[in-house]
């Protein structure tokens, strides 16, 4: 796709947003380990998990691509040093940049009409309150979600939505306007501060369903790669490889790709380890059981690498 902001793999590339992924890939609580089977990830212990539950409501129903995004702002400012009311798109600092494409990749699509000039979601929701947000993955399109924490009352985004072209259907905000307009005709309040934007009224009310449902494999993923910034996904055409996932921090710009195979993992079918491409420099592989993962570290500001890394053929099978 041609769109330059498109944040996820696009005929089997992954375009990687702002910063590198986080060198430690951590081991998420099973619960009781006194099984053999190995046991399937709540909600409640991966990070965003509410907001994660949502995506997959709406990933399940429509039988589409288990790509997800998840990304938490709080902690991008953080290490970015910006301060807490930093836009979702702002200045062109270093740091306000990669913190906007941290941004736009977790709410592909909501912050700039076109990437060119506000949305009419850009201005009525606080960038600076936003705390959490997940997405399925660059998707546009009817089943398109994202679903985000904030400090900013409903009740405000609302009436500054109804300034700009969002009526009141029931328990929904619709707008007509066309797709160059706004990504997302449809916002709805999930309570407790979450609120939920989609392409369509029927992905609206199956993410406003959702919050206690299951994760999806790729959701479930996310709780394994930390960082400001995860994705996760199916390997494309795969054969052996089948699921891919990162985590990614802001600054330091270093972390981890990893990707889960059939059977058990070899890391010396790593194909992009020790290679160095992109101004990204890869460490050697490491394995444990069906998971290979690389670490590796950028040294060049990282705002969206095209082909950095392709799934499809990051792992010989």
């Amino acid at each position: 796709m041609a769109d330059m902001m498109r944040t996820a793999r696009v005929g089997g590339r992954l375009l990687i947003v702002a910063g590198g992924l986080l060198a430690t890939l951590v081991l998420m609580a099973c619960g009781d380990s006194s099984g053999d089977e190995p046991q399937t990830p709540q909600a409640d212990s991966v990070p965003g998990g509410e907001l994660l539950t949502r995506v997959s409501a709406v990933v399940a129903k429509d039988g589409g691509p288990d790509e997800v995004t998840y990304a938490n702002l709080s902690d991008a400012r953080a290490q970015l040093g910006d301060s807490p009311r930093e836009p979702l798109s702002g200045p062109t600092a270093k740091g306000s940049e990669l913190f906007s494409s941290v941004a736009i990749a977790a709410v592909p699509y909501a912050t700039y009409r076109g990437g060119l000039s506000p949305s009419p979601l850009n201005e009525a929701i606080d960038g600076g309150r936003v705390r959490t947000a997940a997405s399925r993955t660059g998707l546009l399109g009817d089943t398109a979600v994202a679903v985000l924490q904030t400090s900013q009352p409903f009740a405000e985004i609302s009436e500054r939505l109804s300034t700009r072209g969002y009526r009141k259907e029931g328990d929904l905000l619709v707008t007509d306007q066309s797709f160059n307009e706004v990504y997302y005709p449809v916002v709805a309040d999930a309570g407790n501060g979450v609120v939920v934007l989609a392409g369509s009224e029927d992905a609206a009310r199956t993410a406003l369903d959702g919050g206690d449902g299951d994760l999806t494999e790729a959701a479930q993923l996310i709780g394994q790669v930390p960082g400001v910034l995860r994705m996760a996904g199916p390997v494309p055409d795969a054969t052996c490889a089948r699921y891919w996932a990162l985590g990614q921090q802001a600054a330091p710009q270093s972390g981890k790709f990893m990707v889960v195979v059939d059977g058990d993992a070899d890391p010396e079918q790593v194909t992009i380890a020790g290679k160095k491409q992109g101004g990204i420099e890869f460490a050697q592989a490491e394995a444990s059981g069906d998971v290979a993962a690389v670490p590796f570290r950028s040294a060049a500001k990282i705002d969206l690498v095209s082909q950095a890394i392709d799934p499809a053929s990051s792992y010989r099978c």
